[in-house]
């Protein structure tokens, strides 16, 4: 975005991710997005023209089985902080919320293979994803019920390949190694995931952004603590 002559305002939760931010061309601002006060307050100053979410607080090393328990932090910020952010860009007249679900194991298991953001979510997931999967379907009714503003929710596949969970000495494949993933959620990944190598996923936010005025108002981009799984 950068790149393209964008100014990107970065916001994270985290001291240690503000370096990140800054390197990629972007402005850090550090906030709690719990916090509606401080998210208005933010997003009143740089009146954005294009909020982004990407928040997560996935762990870096996760035990899958007690999958809720470490999703715990980020249904919350799929959930609250979607709120947040949703109610502050309607309020100083944003004209793009593009929020950011999941793809793969969230899907039911009915229709076509080959899955869309327009098929259905599961309704009778494993009681150990419940929490999570109630969490995405919040965000998306956030993100694409309110009428004031375009909203878009695009389901994530999961990345894979160097400095990704999914890579050879990530985390996930780690715990293959060592069977530590539970069976039934071997069995929803099998035919259903769509991983997307992380640097080839890159330009995907890139190319729709050449359709934003460069010469406009900033985009307010919320950034993931850990890469996204």
């Amino acid at each position: 975005m950068t790149e393209l002559n964008h100014q990107v305002i970065g916001v994270v939760r985290k001291t240690s991710s503000a370096a990140r931010v800054e390197a990629l061309g972007a402005v850090p601002v550090i906030i709690d997005t719990l916090d509606a006060h401080a998210i208005q307050d933010c997003v009143s100053g740089v009146k954005p023209q294009v909020v982004i979410p990407q928040l997560t607080a996935i762990p870096a090393k996760l035990d899958l089985r007690h999958f809720d328990r470490e999703f715990a932090m980020t249904n919350r910020l799929r959930t609250e902080g979607t709120a947040n952010l949703m109610a502050a860009a309607v309020n100083v007249g944003c004209e793009v919320f593009a929020a950011q679900s999941f793809a793969g194991w969230p899907y039911a298991r009915t229709g076509r293979v080959f899955k869309t953001e327009d098929d259905e979510l599961d309704p009778n997931p494993p009681i150990r994803l419940k929490t999570t999967l109630d969490a995405l379907g919040v965000l998306e009714d956030t993100g694409l019920k309110e009428k004031r503003i375009k909203g878009i929710v695009l389901r994530y596949g999961a990345f894979y390949g160097p400095r990704s969970s999914i890579a050879l000495d990530g985390a996930m494949i780690d715990e293959i190694r060592k069977r530590r993933v539970p069976l039934d959620l071997r069995a929803r990944a099998q035919g259903t995931c769509s991983p997307e190598y992380a640097r080839a996923s890159r330009p995907k936010m890139t190319l729709s952004s050449r359709r934003l005025n460069t010469n406009s108002r900033p985009l307010l981009l919320l950034s993931s603590d850990q890469q996204i799984f």
